[in-house]
């Protein structure tokens, strides 16, 4: 057996015996098709190693074929799925349809779960298989009990249990962060700045206001503070909230609640910004010029107090009504300040533009909740230039404090963003092409300015949240990193997170670098190689839970809209059928089978994003309106089929190209909103949790797809 021929894989169960390996280096660009003698017994999700059959070795196919020869790691050591009794045995039938098969649960191992619980089972023994199929199913123990399977709270259990979320801290976490809490707040060893004009800006409902802002005019430029909350100064190295803080990496926040990274007493007590409240703080200081370009950087240790608690949708308000504004009395302290903060905002705006930053486009849903829980409504969330202005003014911080660590030496958590892989372009080049659009120059080494620059013309056609989509997949993850490479998506050399140290380990990990910088008797932190793998991990988990539980209440919400009728757009376009993104902004499939008539083959076309049968062809980016035939919230799984009127005479054709139902709202890499008010969002600089639109851009229809690009 060559070396050559051998690939290290992710292996998939079709269900019906055979299965696909996906070659997991970076040259790997095909899947190997495993025949049901060949695949060991593996299960989708395993990491397994393949040799890959030379053309014509194996004849079961015309394309790559290969034979499993080792299970280098189990993919599922634990199943979540709902319990059935088969005697005195249980079943436990996997949420994760592709597994394709049941786990056998000793009546003895069933820890008091009864029929139709949703349960977490581990697995023992990964059973036998012949040609493909269970002879002697997998066998397992259950290891958590979640409460009836068709129940909301049950599902919202299981997902943060499936992704490792821990919702309680212990009561060594508590106390020491109730006694770190509890010191007194002095202006020993630290820059006075309680008589600058101070704000905070953030959504009506925060509680843990982690930065506040403050801005000089100066004869040629302004200088600009954004002043952090000195979590460092709580947050002991080595400590117990320290080392639950590691483990956890990020707060993540959830349609109806949040679990934060650091108890209540330091996330929304002594390190939150409170208007009127003398706070610890590290302010970063930035000089720029007229131009918006920074001159200077500074840090320094501060005693802060905010004087205005404000709001975005008040200072939204200012902002369009000025000094007429009903909120023009409450920001008196600060208004003037306001007004020039919005002129450099507008100046920072342009020179991110001219510097060829990404501005995708897309539009983040809004679940809206009754007061009993239930989703009632979803709908469009609102981005003013409020929140664009404080996503401006928290990336400032975050380049300078990139800037300012590389300088030094010093350790940092880098943010970085990659260039996108050859392959990943090209495939967008060829898409973009097929949308009419001017591709010229969209090879490899592509400048972002000029990935901009199709998205403009997108913008004039009235597709860019769709072309949005498929760029968004063909850019690299954004990831944290121990050495700087440059941050793609934002234009920039040097980037990390400084601003959200209460909801994110990077930006405490930074602070204490920042620390050291001004006071070398501060402890220098230590293992950053270590810290970013951990901390991308986490934030990894983070964003599944997140958009499992938004699912989960899509789905709700669709159960009670059962037959109803919506416009929207094809999102994602694949094989087995076509997903459509709604008016009401949430995604569903429609199966193949639903789409063409019986006598006729469906062809799809990865490369032009189509799917055509005769005379019918759907491609990404086309309206069609559509019913909402069923709505799974165990599994958050919602499926469409087109309205009478599009099925039998209005189907989509070749020429009938490029509509939307809905348009969609800039979000900026660099954007707040993308990491927006606490609950939603996820750019680049302040830490509010993920939310770029990842069904618009298809992730179902294409797994290899890229959600996360900041």
């Amino acid at each position: 057996m060559a070396s050559e021929l051998l690939f290290k894989c992710r292996f998939s169960d079709s269900g019906r015996g055979f299965g696909f390996a996906e070659i997991l280096e970076e040259n790997g660009k095909e899947d190997i098709f495993i025949a049901p003698d060949d695949t060991m017994g593996a299960m989708t999700g395993d990491t397994v190693l393949v040799h890959k059959f030379r053309r014509g070795e194996a004849g079961y196919t015309r394309g790559n074929e290969g034979q499993v020869t080792k299970i280098l790691e189990r993919g599922n050591t634990e199943v979540i799925g709902t319990l059935y009794l088969q005697g005195i045995h249980g079943i436990v039938r996997p949420d994760n349809e592709k597994l394709h098969t049941e786990i056998s649960v000793r009546g003895t191992d069933l820890a008091q779960a009864r029929p139709g619980d949703k349960v977490a089972v581990r697995i023992t023994d990964y059973g036998k298989r012949r040609r493909g199929e269970f002879i002697v199913p997998p066998e397992g123990f259950i290891t958590a009990v979640f409460g009836r399977a068709d129940t909301k709270e049950a599902n919202y259990a299981a997902i943060l249990h499936k992704n490792g979320v821990p919702t309680h801290f212990s009561d060594e976490v508590i106390w020491e962060a109730e006694d770190m809490a509890s010191r007194p707040i002095t202006e020993a060893g630290r820059t006075d700045l309680r008589d600058l004009p101070t704000l905070t800006i953030d959504g009506a409902d925060a509680k843990d206001l982690d930065d506040a802002i403050s801005l000089e005019k100066l004869a040629d430029g302004w200088r600009l503070y954004v002043h952090i909350a000195d979590v460092s100064e709580y947050v002991k190295e080595g400590g117990e909230v320290d080392r639950e803080a590691y483990a956890r990496g990020t707060s993540v926040y959830f349609v109806d609640k949040v679990v934060p990274m650091l108890p209540v007493a330091l996330s929304n007590g002594s390190c939150s910004l409170n208007g009127g409240e003398d706070r610890w703080a590290l302010t970063a200081i930035i000089d720029f010029d007229a131009a918006g370009n920074p001159t200077a950087y500074d840090f320094k240790k501060t005693l802060i107090r905010s004087d205005v608690r404000g709001v975005y949708t008040e200072v939204n308000d200012l902002f369009e009504n000025g000094r007429d504004s009903a909120f023009a009395a409450k920001y008196a302290p600060v208004l003037d300040m306001l007004f020039h903060m919005q002129t450099l905002y507008g100046v920072l705006r342009r020179a991110a533009d001219v510097r060829g930053q990404l501005n995708l486009e897309s539009t983040e849903a809004k679940i809206l909740l009754d007061d009993k829980g239930i989703a009632v409504d979803i709908v469009p969330r609102q981005r003013g230039e409020a929140e664009m202005l404080i996503e401006q003014f928290m990336l400032a911080a975050n380049v300078a404090a990139a800037t300012w660590l590389n300088g030094r030496g010093l350790p940092c958590l880098y943010r970085i963003h990659e260039d996108p892989l050859p392959e990943k372009i090209r495939a967008f080049a060829e898409f973009a092409h097929n949308m009419d659009l001017d591709v010229s120059g969209v090879t490899e080494g592509v400048s972002p300015r000029r990935l901009g620059q199709v998205l403009e013309q997108a913008k004039e056609k009235d597709i860019a949240e769709v072309v949005s989509g498929v760029m968004l997949r063909s850019l690299a993850k954004a990831k944290y990193h121990e050495k700087p490479a440059g941050h793609y998506g934002l234009a920039l050399p040097l980037y990390c997170h400084f601003t959200s140290p209460i909801r994110r380990y990077p930006d405490l990990f930074v602070h204490r670098a920042i620390s050291h910088s001004l006071d070398p008797s501060k402890r220098r932190p230590a293992h950053p190689a270590e810290s970013a793998r951990v901390s991308s991990e986490a934030e990894v988990r983070a964003v599944t839970a997140e958009r499992q539980i938004e699912d989960l209440y899509m789905a709700q919400y669709c159960s009670a809209h059962i037959g109803e009728e919506f416009d929207g757009v094809i999102s994602s376009v694949c094989s087995f059928g076509i997903f459509v993104r709604t008016e009401k902004l949430f995604e569903g499939l429609i199966p193949v089978e639903l789409l063409f008539s019986r006598r006729d083959t469906a062809v799809y076309n990865e490369m032009t994003m189509t799917l055509r049968a005769g005379s019918r062809i759907y491609r990404l980016g086309d309206p069609i309106r559509v019913r909402v035939a069923q709505a799974e919230v165990a599994t958050g799984r919602i499926d469409l089929e087109p309205s009478e009127a599009i099925a039998e005479e209005k189907a989509p054709t070749a020429q009938k190209r490029h509509g939307r139902s809905h348009v969609g709202e800039k979000k900026s890499f660099g954007g707040k909103r993308g990491e927006s008010s606490k609950r939603s969002g996820h750019g680049e600089h302040r830490g509010k949790r993920p939310g770029s639109n990842r069904r618009g851009g298809g992730r179902r229809g294409n797994p290899k797809g890229n959600r996360r690009a900041k």
